[in-house]
């Protein structure tokens, strides 16, 4: 896995959606990744808690990092995408997200092995959002698609 320090985290939070979202590391191990989201006013709804785009966006984001910090050596001749997801969200997020994103025990060395050999391979993450009490507000099961680069 990709050293996820602050210095070197994955290009996946440089785009302008992620530095507009403001979603940062909170976490790490080789199967699981959680980003913390610290919501601005214009990521809350009308009464005050976070918007669901909002909260799928950080919920995105986590799961597509996971996938990204294992794929870094290897982004030249891959690329990677949300091929889809299904969201359930279970209760109004107050205050701070935070979305963990997790892989399947075995999935890191077949996700690996897919991309050094330039193979596609559709990627199952689990997404739990948790709201600044720890108590879940979204569920997801993402599907990253990991794909042979355009030519």
């Amino acid at each position: 896995m990709a050293d996820f320090s602050a210095a070197s985290f994955p290009d996946s939070l440089q785009i302008p959606w992620a530095k507009f979202l403001g979603a940062t590391l909170d976490s790490h191990s080789k199967n699981s990744l959680s980003l913390k989201l610290e919501p601005k006013p214009e990521h809350l709804n009308h009464t005050g808690s976070v918007n669901a785009p909002i909260q799928w966006g950080v919920g995105e984001a986590a799961a597509v990092s996971i996938v990204l910090g294992h794929i870094l050596p290897f982004l030249k001749t891959t690329h990677i995408t949300v091929k889809g997801a299904k969201l359930e969200y279970v209760r109004p997020a107050w205050g701070a997200v935070i979305a963990t994103a997790e892989l399947q025990d075995g999935a890191v060395e077949t996700i690996t092995q897919a991309a050094e050999q330039g193979q596609p391979l559709d990627v199952d993450v689990k997404v739990t959002n948790f709201d600044k009490e720890g108590r879940p507000v979204m569920h997801a099961d993402a599907v990253v698609a990991i794909r042979p680069a355009r030519t």
